[in-house]
């Protein structure tokens, strides 16, 4: 899986949080490279998504779940979702088994 789309980090205007975001979206990419199930599939807009946590902060739950969408032979992170809003996209296709997205 290759992750590309730094796009969403430009929308920050001060360089701590450019930095944060870079940093936790670095991070979410060695998870997914390292164990593919924290991918949780969710339906949205006619697509198969696949949502990745996404660690803001030094917590041990995740603050975001990121959406990435197939691009050809890639993955493109198109938006971050609240955890409940991720859970209820990917419970629509199957109850989500993956330990980090939870009710």
């Amino acid at each position: 899986m290759e992750l590309f789309d730094f796009a969403f980090i430009s929308n920050y205007d001060d360089r701590f949080s450019k930095l944060t975001a870079a940093r936790s979206y670095r991070n979410c990419k060695k998870r997914a490279f390292a164990n593919y199930n924290i991918a949780v599939p969710q339906y949205y807009n006619g697509k198969i998504q696949l949502l990745l946590p996404l660690y803001l902060s030094h917590s041990e739950n995740p603050d975001l779940a990121l959406a990435l969408e197939q691009h050809e032979k890639c993955y493109i992170a198109r938006t971050c979702l609240t955890m409940k809003m991720a859970y209820n996209n990917a419970r629509l296709i199957t109850k989500p088994q993956s330990t980090w997205l939870k009710p």
